[in-house]
């Protein structure tokens, strides 16, 4: 897949936290979506809230790895499966969650990442 070293190297650079690393991957006008079950459900437009997002994320977890299990490319651009490990920052509680994002790239860079938590509505927004 033409873009799969940026998006391992995106997915990587989240979870070390090297927000302006991360900023550089991503369009400047770049959307990142939420899904309403989110704990800040809907969409993040721009530098200043994507920034905002990840500040938020990474006040509340401490991350330590991330698993790509897929990364394959759609119709809409790519379609990835992840794993995220950490622990909560103030209670210490373990943290293991697994995500499917479909990510929207153009001229190397992310202009779209959309996550879910299930696999059937991530291959729905793929066009799949």
């Amino acid at each position: 897949m033409e873009n799969e070293a940026l998006l391992r190297e995106a997915y990587d650079v989240f979870v070390t936290g090297d927000l302006e690393r991360l900023l550089e991957v991503f369009h400047p006008d770049a959307q990142y979506v939420n899904p309403p079950e989110a704990v800040e459900g809907g969409t993040r437009q721009g530098e200043a809230e994507l920034r905002q997002i990840w500040i938020n994320v990474h006040e509340l977890f401490e991350l330590d790895s991330v698993e790509v299990f897929e990364l394959r490319q759609v119709p809409a651009g790519a379609l990835t499966h992840v794993r995220f490990r950490g622990r909560g920052r103030g209670s210490g509680v373990p943290v293991d969650v697994e995500q499917y994002h479909v990510v929207e790239l153009h001229d190397g860079r992310i202009t779209r990442l959309a996550w879910f938590t299930q696999r059937e509505d991530a291959l729905a927004a793929a066009g799949l």
